[in-house]
């Protein structure tokens, strides 16, 4: 429904969770096809298109809330259109998994080890469904994790060179008010020197007068 997704789209964190397009689209990335993600973008969009929903919608801040939903949809159908990044969105998501799975196996082995030291068979069944459950909520953190870094990362980098084309930029300032001044001042000096030289020029000329 509507109101489930904009839910699941506009949770706590969702910044971060919705870094992962196939999240938002809620499609596997390893095997989702084009054809998958234009379908997925119009069943979802269809659902929270701000115009479409009104009569859903009886507050403003439900409205704000799935107008922000639905940019979330759109965000990731673009930059799922976008061949290259959409590889590059999968090696992610990839990443993500095996680490998760690796995760989830080291922390069932210890688990299991555990069990075993307790010898009681019903810790040792509920430990088992337990760790099916947590290996998807394993694996899902180890995803958010990996965009969330190369999202720091990236923002880091902006900043980075931001900072640099302002230093840059101050320089720049800087050199062209050196500059101005210096100007200023030549054309002060310059000034100057023709007034001293009038002045003496003038001088001369009474001297020559008062000696003839």
């Amino acid at each position: 429904t509507t109101q489930e997704q904009i839910d699941r789209l506009i949770q706590p964190r969702f910044e971060w969770r919705n870094l992962n397009p196939f999240f938002v689209l809620q499609l596997p990335a390893a095997t989702a096809t084009e054809d998958d993600i234009s379908r997925r973008y119009k069943a979802i969009s269809l659902l929270l298109h701000p115009d479409k929903n009104q009569a859903k919608l009886s507050t403003e801040e439900e409205k704000d809330r799935c107008q922000l939903a639905y940019d979330q949809v759109q965000k990731a159908k673009i930059i799922l259109a976008d061949e290259d990044r959409k590889r590059y969105i999968q090696s992610l998501v990839e990443e993500g998994m095996k680490l998760g799975e690796n995760k989830w196996r080291k922390e069932n082995k210890q688990q299991q080890q555990q069990q075993h030291q307790h010898n009681t068979k019903n810790k040792t069944d509920n430990g088992d469904k337990s760790s099916v459950v947590s290996l998807e909520v394993i694996q899902e953190r180890e995803v958010m994790r990996i965009f969330a870094q190369v999202e720091i990362k990236r923002k880091d980098v902006e900043d980075r060179e931001r900072k640099f084309a302002q230093r840059e930029q101050k320089q720049e300032d800087d050199q062209s008010e050196k500059e101005r001044n210096e100007r200023k001042f030549d054309k002060k000096w310059r000034n100057e020197e023709r007034v001293d030289k009038r002045v003496g020029n003038w001088r001369d000329f009474e001297t020559n007068k008062k000696k003839k």
